[in-house]
């Protein structure tokens, strides 16, 4: 058994091998958006051959390279309250 390490920004859900090199399998770490049905590619690993014959095959899936985020929305602090004095300690 292998461990790897990686960093995504959203955790994915499953792994699509995609192509081989070098003897070893592409495989693209997706998360899901359910509001649209689409894969959205986190992070690329490369797994060995022996992970393939063990994975069931899907016939088509709606992937998106880059998941378009909005940013932090900035919020103004609200306004003081007028007629109110700091109190001296």
């Amino acid at each position: 058994m292998t461990v790897t390490l990686f960093q995504a920004a959203r955790p994915p859900v499953c792994f699509l091998l995609l192509g081989s090199e070098g003897g070893m399998q592409r495989a693209v770490g997706c998360s899901y958006d359910w509001t649209t049905g689409t894969l959205y590619r986190e992070t690329v690993l490369r797994m060995e051959t022996s992970c393939k014959d063990k994975m069931d095959l899907v016939s088509r899936a709606r992937i998106g390279l880059e998941k378009k985020v909005k940013g932090p929305r900035i919020i103004a602090a609200p306004p003081k309250p007028k007629g109110m004095k700091r109190s001296k300690m």
